[in-house]
């Protein structure tokens, strides 16, 4: 709040609230620490009511598939938060889902059939693979969510803002910090299918162990591509022209859809060599960034001046 209050002061640009009135170097250093302690004493409070709220079995915030939430009134007239219950048609789905990603059949194979048919995903979005695989560790994905087998699970992460962005950003708390507590009421799946799920991703974890530990390898006998940047010169910039969706760099250096891959929601299924599609798109930068009209447009203001 400092450096911007500084800046203007300095343009002679005075700042004014309706609560404040004109504010000085008092609001900006004193109240500005005493309005970030009252912002960090209010989330402590909220985090208490959170965890009574998950010791009494109900929901300490979001909703994931296969589940509704319950509106009623206590006896004050006030809305009860935290009551959920099972929705059936959503469960079928989850438990579709389980089944047959215990037989072998890959995530994306599984979102593209969902997406084919029509089926809606969480919060009405399309499926695609990570929807359904996540990540292990932090308990995202259906297929590591054990809510299914009747155990919430809270606190396991942590949020955080990032002060360059004030963006959320998650971080993993340790095991010995979350809150678990039995709810049988919510149970969809049995034991059975879990167990073969859990086989299944400890397959798949096995694999990608070997795969990350032959990358770390190499990396290691060359210093230098280790320590290069993962994103290419066209990372995030490059479209399709079917679905409007993202461009993606795959593992065999080539840019494809994200949409084809990884929802089966797009039909482009063309792919563009990384090198051949950077050399196009500099020799067209050059073209047209040395052509006779841009030079002169460049120039301009500096002949003005």
């Amino acid at each position: 709040m400092a450096t911007p209050f500084k800046h203007l002061k300095f343009a002679g640009v005075p700042i004014v609230t309706l609560a404040e009135g004109e504010i000085s170097e008092l609001h900006a250093g004193l109240k500005g620490t005493m309005n970030a302690l009252l912002l960090k004493d209010l989330a402590d409070k909220t985090r208490r009511d959170l965890r009574g709220r998950v010791g009494d079995g109900k929901s300490g915030g979001g909703l994931c598939c296969g589940y509704k939430v319950i509106k009623k009134l206590d006896g004050r007239g006030e809305l009860v938060h935290g009551d959920r219950e099972i929705d059936e048609q959503q469960a079928e789905i989850v438990r579709r889902v389980l089944r047959e990603f215990a037989t072998g059949i890959s995530p994306r194979t599984i979102a593209k059939a969902l997406n084919d048919e029509g089926i809606p995903g969480p919060e009405g979005k399309l499926w695609n693979d990570t929807t359904i695989c996540g990540n292990p560790k932090r308990g995202t994905g259906i297929v590591n969510n054990e809510l299914y087998i009747g155990k919430l699970i809270w606190n396991r992460l942590r949020y955080i803002k990032d002060p360059s962005t004030v963006k959320r950003a998650s971080r993993l708390n340790p095991e010995s910090e979350w809150i678990v507590e039995d709810v049988p009421e919510l149970r969809i799946v049995g034991d059975e299918l879990w167990q073969a799920v859990r086989a299944r991703r400890g397959e798949i974890a096995e694999k990608l162990t070997k795969v990350t530990g032959a990358v770390r390898a190499h990396q290691k006998k060359n210093r230098l591509n280790g320590a290069r940047r993962p994103k290419s010169l066209l990372s995030g910039l490059v479209f399709c022209g079917g679905c409007g969706g993202l461009y993606s760099l795959g593992s065999a250096n080539r840019f494809t859809c994200s949409n084809h891959i990884r929802k089966g929601s797009c039909s482009n299924s063309r792919t563009i060599p990384r090198g051949e599609l950077e050399q196009e798109v500099l020799a067209g930068l050059k073209d047209r960034m040395t052509s006779p009209e841009i030079a002169d447009e460049a120039m301009r203001p500096m002949r003005n001046t």
